[in-house]
């Protein structure tokens, strides 16, 4: 931290831990401190560690002590994981930083810029095709080994099917398709047929591509290039023309037995494939961006990883996802310790941007979003056998609810805490305090 929010820091802690002070004073210096220590985006925080622990005993208190609501009461659990996990790592985990914001943008009455154009009701922002139920990974955060479908691939006729309807999109819709679900799709040898078919059908249509990276043939990649050196569409937004494909690489570790242990791949491999690839964008080989991504679940190791891609792949971008849980069918995010302190009551007065996506497993099943792995079945309808946008239609009439929150949609929507970026959390420092404690 610099000086001048260490002599912050210091204030807030001393009106935190005395006793003495009125509880909204020191409940206020929670939230502040939390909120500086959660934009903290680099370096170490280190904290002296009598101070460390008497924050989190009067954390404790203040929560225990007190009747609170929820909404409170989870706030204050996140402040006292935030303060745990300084004294255990000197750093925050992604995940714990977005719920510190989600909790935040409720608690001052930051509002969030979400508009539901009618076109969104009609056509999805989000393609998900599976088009085959293959992967070569075991995630421990996936549920592909949970997948009763595994190993189906969608027939070519069904594909094509498909992508026809997708063809009827309205030209001025612009919409992202991603040609895998719980799949790897490299291991696809139509992905790049694919790819082309998603170009040619529709002037908006963006294609985003999500691998574990340990299967790059060189052949796949020179056909990538070639395909997308000519595709770029123009962003109003940016002012200026991007290309029609994103390719990320779920890398998750950056150390070798730690990659071993949670994906079942070799990490030497991966890298070796992200080395040629990297080699290629520096040399102007490779006409679209790349990503590099972990799903945080450890405070020291999403720092590892993010100086680890910094240094060994400058030219690529790292990002940090936040754990989610599919839809509470998986075990090994539930388990993680700093889930435990995710502010449900906050996340249900949210929208959520996954409303608009439209997933078709490779059964033909189409899934509730990308947080629906498929284990459980909700029973909106088969793409093989019915115009998929008019599924699409019938799920955003029974999920949607009129308030645009999740928690007043039916399940599983009221209970997710999915999250993606989040733009309006990033200015907490200066905003409102104002009856924020209200009850």
């Amino acid at each position: 931290m610099l000086i001048e929010e260490k002599t912050n820091f210091n204030s807030l802690a001393y009106k935190l831990i005395t006793s003495s002070f009125p509880e909204k004073i020191r409940l206020d210096a929670l939230v502040d401190l939390i909120t500086m220590l959660g934009n903290i985006t680099r370096g170490t925080i280190i904290i002296n560690n009598l101070i460390i622990s008497k924050l989190i005993k009067s954390t404790c208190y203040l929560r225990d002590s007190f009747e609170r609501s929820r909404q409170e009461k989870e706030l204050l659990n996140i402040g006292e994981a935030i303060f745990l996990e300084i004294r255990d790592h000197q750093c925050l985990s992604f995940t714990t930083k977005s719920n510190l914001k989600i909790a935040l943008t409720v608690l001052k009455g930051i509002k969030v810029n979400f508009t539901v154009k009618k076109q969104d009701l009609l056509y999805p922002r989000i393609v998900m095709i599976e088009t085959q139920a293959i992967c070569n990974a075991k995630c421990s955060f996936c549920d592909y080994k949970e997948l009763e479908r595994k190993g189906i691939k969608m027939s070519s006729e069904n594909l094509n099917s498909i992508l026809n309807q997708l063809s009827k999109i309205p030209e001025n819709h612009s919409f992202t398709v991603q040609p895998y679900r719980v799949s790897e799709p490299f291991l696809d040898k139509r992905l790049i047929s694919i790819c082309h078919r998603i170009f040619a059908m529709h002037p908006k249509a963006k294609v985003s591509i999500i691998s574990n990276g340990s299967y790059i043939p060189n052949t796949l990649t020179k056909e990538l290039s070639d395909l997308c050196r000519k595709e770029y569409f123009f962003e109003r937004k940016f002012q200026k023309s991007l290309p029609r494909l994103v390719l990320s690489f779920s890398l998750n570790e950056s150390d070798p037995v730690k990659y071993k242990e949670l994906m079942k791949l070799d990490f030497h491999r991966t890298c070796s494939n992200l080395d040629r690839l990297h080699e290629m964008f520096t040399s102007n080989q490779l006409p679209f961006p790349i990503k590099l991504t972990r799903v945080s679940t450890d405070p020291s190791e999403d720092k590892n990883f993010m100086e680890f891609c910094r240094r060994r792949y400058p030219y690529f971008k790292a990002f940090l996802l936040k754990l989610n849980d599919w839809t509470g069918s998986n075990k090994f995010s539930q388990n993680v310790k700093n889930f435990s302190a995710t502010p449900l009551s906050a996340y249900q007065k949210l929208p959520c941007q996954r409303w608009f996506d439209l997933s078709i497993l490779a059964t033909g099943k189409v899934a509730l979003c990308c947080m629906d792995s498929g284990v459980c079945n909700f029973n909106l309808g088969d793409a093989f056998k019915e115009n998929m946008l008019d599924i699409y239609r019938r799920k955003m009439n029974s999920y949607i609810p009129n308030t645009l929150k999740r928690g007043s949609s039916i399940d599983p929507c009221k209970g997710c805490t999915y999250s993606g970026p989040m733009s309006q959390g990033e200015h907490l420092l200066k905003t409102n305090r104002k009856n924020m404690w209200n009850k």
